[in-house]
């Protein structure tokens, strides 16, 4: 007997090691093609604690209306079942609270019959009146039209919400991370070099590890066509991937030759190519806007100051310089750029 325990033990220890193993499966969650089912449990899992408080108002309506239905449908106090066959049919729905309540969150669900499958409230307005059955109808309306849908569409802006912060949390930590950032960036300059098949790309491979200040002098030396870059960048799955992962909308790839070349050269250079592409990651924000409006303002102001000091060190600028200064100023108005009476 002890060397059967001891064998019944052994087979449940290695039962238990089997389901360790089995959580490995896990890892596979990380493939992008259950992103789908990932985004769902994440978002139930956030949204479970508003599913949680949603059963307060659901017991208490459920409780409310079962304190209704046990006086008027039940048995009397006693506990006595009444001589008709369809009154007793109702009274064995309705005998106490607890059975009640049962009742009712099972028609809430559309399972209102009894058990020979006959709809309970037939019986109710056949033993009780018209009256009763339309009180059931309306009941019904208010739990599956009024407090079923309250309850859904809470539960789904909570799951839609707590899955918008987790992403943002993610894409914030990956916007951090500057080993991300690295290596795609990386993939994606390599991608180019490939595709315009530079010189420089087997040197600088040998060297990863350990750049040179001449390779670097090499690198930010570089110029790409704008009709390179996008072909380049209509053309190449890696580089779309790079762009993917850095968190850059592919919606901005189709001009992004044009966004990357800010002196409108007709080339973009590699720190061009750094400081635009660091510039493009992540959503716009307000801040973007707020800082492109307060930087418009600061020039607006230096521009200002540079008219007043000319005015003052050469009194003697004509008419026509002004006046044609002042054209251009009320052009910029006419079309919105910036107003010299806005205030900030």
């Amino acid at each position: 007997v002890l060397g059967d325990q001891m064998t019944s033990r052994i087979a449940s220890l290695l039962r238990m090691v089997r389901l360790v193993r089995f959580t490995r499966v896990f890892r596979l969650m990380r493939s992008p093609v259950f992103q789908d089912l990932r985004d769902m449990i994440q978002g139930m899992i956030g949204g479970s604690s508003t599913l949680a408080w949603s059963l307060i108002p659901f017991v208490l309506a459920i409780y409310m209306v079962s304190l209704v239905f046990r006086d008027s449908l039940g048995p009397d106090p006693a506990g006595t079942l009444t001589e008709s066959d369809s009154k007793r049919a109702v009274e064995r729905y309705f005998y106490n609270i607890p059975r009640t309540m049962m009742t009712v969150f099972r028609c809430s669900f559309g399972d209102c019959s009894t058990d020979k499958g006959t709809p309970i409230f037939e019986h109710v307005t056949e033993s009780y009146g018209w009256f009763w059955g339309f009180s059931f109808c309306i009941f019904l309306f208010i739990m599956v039209v009024g407090i079923g849908n309250v309850i859904g569409a809470v539960f789904v802006q909570a799951t839609l919400a707590s899955s918008a912060t987790l992403a943002a949390r993610q894409q914030y930590i990956r916007l951090e991370d500057e080993k991300h950032w690295a290596i795609n960036f990386m993939e994606f300059f390599r991608s180019l070099l490939m595709f315009t098949e530079s010189d420089i790309l087997p040197e600088l491979e040998s060297m990863m590890d350990n750049v040179t200040d001449s390779m670097l002098e090499k690198i930010l030396s570089m110029e790409f066509p704008r009709d390179v870059f996008n072909r380049f960048l209509r053309s190449d799955d890696g580089a779309q991937r790079a762009l993917k992962q850095l968190d850059i909308d592919m919606q901005d790839s189709w001009h992004l030759a044009e966004l990357l070349d800010p002196d409108n050269s007709g080339s973009i250079g590699a720190l061009e190519m750094v400081n635009g592409l660091k510039r493009l990651r992540g959503q716009p924000r307000r801040y973007d806007v707020i800082a492109v409006d307060l930087m418009v303002r600061s020039i607006q102001e230096k521009l200002d100051d540079v008219w007043r000091w000319m005015q003052a060190v050469s009194p003697e600028v004509t008419p026509e310089v002004t006046a044609d200064a002042a054209g251009s100023a009320a052009g910029f108005e006419e079309h919105g750029v910036w107003s010299s009476e806005s205030e900030f």
